[in-house]
């Protein structure tokens, strides 16, 4: 069944606005927009108040005129006294000194239910001009799309829940650790991965402290000296559950930040017994470091894992949302470790060409070449005499399919989305030019993208081979 969201915004937000909507309503979200959901005649703000009540969730697009406009403010009150699924997203800067946390307090303490509280809530920025979320509109649109219909993840060999807790210096490394536990099928919870927009992160933390199996804390002179981390390795050690204190690159290569590490763990009553440990340590580089963690904690190697896989290469500003949508088909149909998407694969931190170049080579048996209006077309900046992304030579997407064009036994297939056309010759670089050879597929919107991607299934399932 189909979950109905409502947009919430100021109309001097309505650009991004307009992109959000577009990119939901290609994930085959139904949407309840202003513009759109009330018909000529009927009142503005009655046909709001019955869309708030029909809907599931509540998108509240935040920015400073959102929160001095009466009438956004009556919506937001109106969708939590009727406890709808409430979706918190920056869309725009706030004034110079400040912060959107401190606003949303003094926007509390001002219009009392209206707003207060959506500060203890988890927000993404979609405005790119903070660090809530997951750092880029492409990354938080994904995880705005998995609190509205959750996203298969991969499963788990054991129940047993990892716990990540890290300093924000060391966000890069913690995420990227979690992923890779997540990848080797752990059941993990970390911040940034696991508190799903919308829900009460202070909540959401002490769940995961209470139910936490192994704990593994990233080591820092900062993390150390936090608050926040002493208080959670505090309740894993009174819950006696495992500990694994990991370091960083940053940390492990470095004499004074090792120094100033230990320095700061003596300090502290509830972390100085870390420093009688044994770290994990990136001795010589990161996978050993991972390598021995997952041994510790008894989560699988990666050649058990995945024998096979289906990559996904295509353009975040020409196909990422029924690319998001293709790719939660395809994780229904075949599980979500053999299903390769950049957003969702790629842990933060990691070298993104190395990445995926492993992948094409180690896994992949069909690489989907997602082919929208713009693919070839596109420019980096809007310049008169500006080559197309896909002629330079660094450009990741080209990259990518000049790599799977000359693997041995990889089944390529150009998918058309958006209506769009298969490129020409002309249009492709020298290197590309057997793309517009191979038999393609067609996916379109609806009502045609279930029986249009069933197509495209049975021609994956025709070039899987055993695992």
């Amino acid at each position: 069944m189909r979950r109905q969201v409502l947009i919430s915004y100021h109309k001097s937000d309505t650009a991004l606005v307009q992109r959000l909507d577009d990119d939901l309503l290609k994930r085959g979200i139904e949407v309840w927009r202003d513009t759109r959901s009330f018909k000529a005649g009927q009142s503005r703000r009655q046909a709001t108040y019955d869309g708030i009540v029909k809907s599931d969730c509540f998108i509240a697009c935040l920015s400073p005129q959102f929160l001095k406009d009466a009438f956004c403010r009556t919506q937001l009150f109106l969708a939590r006294a009727y406890n709808k699924q409430i979706l918190p997203i920056l869309v725009s800067s706030f004034p110079p000194g400040t912060s959107p946390i401190i606003e949303l307090l003094k926007a509390g303490q001002q219009h009392g239910h209206e707003i207060k509280g959506i500060e203890e809530l988890d927000l993404a920025d979609f405005s790119g001009k903070y660090s809530y979320g997951l750092g880029s509109y492409e990354r938080n649109f994904e995880k705005l799309v998995d609190a509205i219909q959750p996203v298969t993840k991969p499963v788990p060999l054991k129940s047993e829940l990892i716990y990540v807790s890290y300093n924000y210096r060391e966000e890069n490394f913690a995420t990227r650790l979690a992923k890779d536990l997540e990848l080797a099928r752990g059941r993990i919870w970390i911040d940034k991965l696991s508190i799903q927009l919308g829900s009460t992160w202070r909540k959401s933390m002490y769940e995961g402290l209470r139910t936490a199996n192994h704990f593994v804390v990233c080591l820092s002179p900062e993390a150390a000296r936090s608050e926040n981390v002493s208080h959670e390795v505090l309740v894993a050690k009174m819950r006696g559950i495992p500990i694994y204190p990991v370091s960083s690159e940053r940390v492990n290569s470095d004499a004074k930040l090792r120094s100033k590490l230990e320095t700061a763990l003596n300090k502290s009553d509830e972390m100085k017994f870390l420093a009688d440990l044994q770290w994990f340590c990136p001795d010589p580089g990161y996978q050993d470091l991972l390598t021995a963690l997952k041994k510790s904690i008894g989560l699988a190697e990666p050649e058990r894992i995945l024998k096979q896989g289906i990559f996904i290469s295509y353009r975040r500003a020409d196909s990422q949302a029924v690319t998001g949508r293709i790719h939660e088909r395809l994780v229904q149909e075949f599980g979500a470790e053999t299903v390769f998407m950049d957003v969702d694969t790629i842990p933060l931190g990691e070298d993104f060409a190395q990445y995926y170049k492993g992948w094409l080579k180690d896994r992949a048996v069909v690489v989907l070449i997602i082919i929208g209006k713009t693919w070839a077309s596109i420019k980096i900046k809007k310049k008169k005499g500006e080559p197309p992304r896909l002629q330079k030579e660094d450009d990741h997407v080209r990259i990518e399919v000049e790599t799977a064009l000359k693997m041995k036994g990889l089944k390529v297939i150009p998918v058309l989305v958006e209506g769009a056309k298969m490129p020409e010759s002309a249009d492709l670089p020298e290197s590309l030019r057997g793309l517009n050879l191979l038999e393609g597929s067609e996916v379109r919107n609806d009502p045609d993208f279930g029986s249009d991607l069933g197509k495209l299934i049975k021609g994956i399932n025709k070039s899987q081979r055993p695992g």
